[in-house]
């Protein structure tokens, strides 16, 4: 988070939203899934679409529960401040993770570098900034059929782009639960503020209330 003083000096503007999704994981053996991720955000303060987004991944696992990730994503940005229209992003991504796997907790690391190509209806895409995204998760189970969790993390964002570089874009710290209805079907109900850099002088403070229906299969 940025230091106090730091804050103090910036306008930040509050929002509320919600952001409803759908990842699936495609079991192909035990070294290699496929990733496929939907979401909608909807922005509560005017009324409007924040963006929708796809996002398909291929994931190698090693030992030691460390895997590797490549993707490709897709997105529609939502508010346009030039125009109506929505704006169109496409992503490349790659990912390292980590899972520590303890008695009744689940410690997850995740670091994802990924590079933003961003358009509007008149002009083609263009490069925009490289982010690199550091992910810390926490899971525990709180009762003993092992079927509810309780979720906490902490996401920061650094970007770059020609101009600047290592500028902090985004923090992220949530919090909620996730319950498995068997070994293929869940859902994760988190809360989670999320501070946004617009610019040196502007800030914005998202309050988001996140659903995620999540599936595996084993293919």
């Amino acid at each position: 988070m940025l230091p106090a003083m730091v804050l103090a000096q910036r306008t930040i503007t509050p929002r509320y939203l919600v952001w409803g999704g759908f990842q699936q994981r495609l079991v192909l053996n035990e070294k290699w899934e496929l990733f496929n991720d939907a979401q909608a955000r909807l922005e509560l303060t005017d009324g409007d679409w924040f963006n929708i987004l796809w996002r398909q991944g291929i994931q190698r696992k090693f030992k030691n529960d460390h895997t590797a990730m490549i993707g490709y994503a897709r997105f529609h940005l939502y508010p346009n401040p030039n125009n109506g229209a929505f704006r169109r992003e496409w992503r490349l991504w790659q990912e390292w993770g980590a899972k520590q796997v303890l008695t009744k907790s689940t410690f997850i690391q995740r670091v994802r570098v990924e590079q933003r190509f961003i358009a509007t209806p008149e002009t083609n895409y263009k490069f925009a900034t490289v982010r690199a995204r550091f992910r810390v998760e926490w899971h525990r189970y709180i009762i003993e059929q092992r079927n509810t969790y309780l979720i906490l993390g902490n996401e920061l964002i650094i970007a770059a782009t020609r101009i600047n570089f290592a500028v902090l874009d985004q923090n992220r710290i949530f919090g909620g639960f996730g319950y498995k209805f068997n070994e293929q079907w869940g859902v994760a109900v988190t809360g989670m503020h999320l501070l946004l850099r617009r610019s040196n002088t502007e800030l914005e403070s998202h309050g988001i209330i996140r659903f995620v229906i999540q599936h595996q299969l084993a293919l």
